[in-house]
């Protein structure tokens, strides 16, 4: 049985399995922000999500397409990367040295 063009899972698998265990650590470091940051999804979070970035209040056929846990993890993923934007301090980077001034020169 073919996978996406793959001779079978375990071939898709092996393939990808950098980029699913770095998209597992994502999703752990979103869930942990959320927690410690007490950010949850709700069904008005849900609609305006997909209104914003769908244009659309029904999300149904997406519903029973990938399920709903996987949909609130999207937003979810927005509501703690939103929250970060708006809580970090950005400053600016000292400037580079000359390699000459690295070397006492």
């Amino acid at each position: 049985m073919a996978i996406a063009g793959y001779e079978s899972r375990d071939a898709y698998l092996e393939a990808n399995t950098d980029n699913i265990t770095d998209m597992a650590s994502v999703y752990l470091m979103v869930q942990a922000i959320a927690e410690k940051e007490g950010i949850k999804v709700s069904e008005d979070d849900m609609t305006k999500y997909f209104r914003e970035f769908y244009n659309t209040d029904d999300y149904s056929y997406l519903e029973n397409v990938y399920g709903k846990p996987y949909l609130k993890l999207n937003v979810l993923m927005d509501k703690v990367l939103g929250h970060i934007i708006s809580n970090c301090a950005v400053e600016e980077a000292p400037a580079e040295r000359a390699p000459a001034e690295e070397a006492g020169e």
